[in-house]
């Protein structure tokens, strides 16, 4: 809506399992055929171009989906808030809370938003039905009480249940590898399939707006520094924000307060830059 409002004509993907915490590579390709659809329509872009936006995960898929060759020459821009580029390492952070900062590892509490998608996700995947009910019955109670108590689903769990639980659950980085690869081959298959960084990036015809909070628990800041190195400072410009962003979520103090005019105000600085820049895209300056 804030968008439309700025000018911009707007069409919004209907993906596939997305409204329903699931995340698959055939998202990619149904912002591709959404995207076609957009630039074939003369009254909603008349020079037969547009942009695309992606917010958290979703800017994985819509920068696979810029990549395919159909559109790849059509997608001027894309904005991207709190994203990733490689999803190993996303995962590594939304299960565990280890990320690498300049060679050094750091940790953050994670987000438990993350983990309950990536078990959600898994779902589809189990060959036992009674792995998909208590998984699912676990998400429906963190979704409600976060704090919820969930051994007693756990201890029914088979043996893929028990690897996915294992997987979502574990805060060792050293484990980490190992419990990926006990995941089910189909599961890991599509989630590689989602990883940006694994993509030849020299095919991306776009320029690159992207946006992250440097605490953001749920997807590490150091993904966007990532991507941009990736594309390089041609085609991509990175906005680093300390204070007022969060995840995704914009958030400030009051204007008659210190923390705002000492704290916040350079972040809104800094957000205005990113905000001219898409609206610079709107009229192809």
């Amino acid at each position: 809506h804030t968008l439309a409002r700025a000018g911009f004509a707007v069409v919004v993907p209907e993906m596939v399992g997305f409204t329903a915490l699931q995340l698959h590579p055939r998202n990619a390709r149904e912002i591709a055929d959404a995207f076609a659809w957009l630039v074939n329509q003369p009254e909603l872009a008349p020079e037969g171009r547009a942009g695309m936006a992606g917010v958290s995960y979703a800017l994985g898929p819509a920068l696979l989906a810029a990549l395919e060759p159909d559109i790849r020459e059509q997608v001027r821009f894309i904005l991207g808030i709190g994203g990733y580029h490689d999803l190993t390492a996303t995962l590594r952070f939304v299960t565990t809370g280890w990320f690498e900062e300049a060679g050094r590892w750091r940790a953050l509490e994670p987000n438990p938003y993350g983990q309950l998608v990536l078990v959600n996700s898994a779902l589809p995947y189990l060959a036992r039905p009674r792995d998909r009910e208590l998984l699912a019955a676990m998400v429906e109670r963190r979704l409600k009480d976060r704090a919820a108590p969930i051994d007693d689903l756990a201890a029914g769990l088979g043996p893929e249940g028990r690897a996915v639980f294992a997987f979502v659950n574990n805060r060792d980085r050293a484990r980490f590898d190992a419990l990926f690869e006990a995941l089910p081959a189909a599961l890991k298959r599509d989630l590689q399939g989602l990883d940006v960084a694994r993509q030849d990036l020299s095919q991306l015809r776009a320029r690159l707006i992207l946006v992250h909070d440097r605490e953001d628990t749920l997807i590490a800041y150091t993904e966007s520094l990532a991507l941009a190195a990736a594309v390089g400072p041609e085609q991509a410009q990175l906005f680093l924000i300390r204070h007022v962003l969060g995840h995704v979520h914009l958030s400030l103090g009051h204007v008659l307060s210190w923390r705002f005019w000492h704290e916040e105000l350079p972040d809104v600085w800094r957000l205005s830059r990113a905000t001219y820049l898409l609206l610079a895209e709107r009229a192809d300056e």
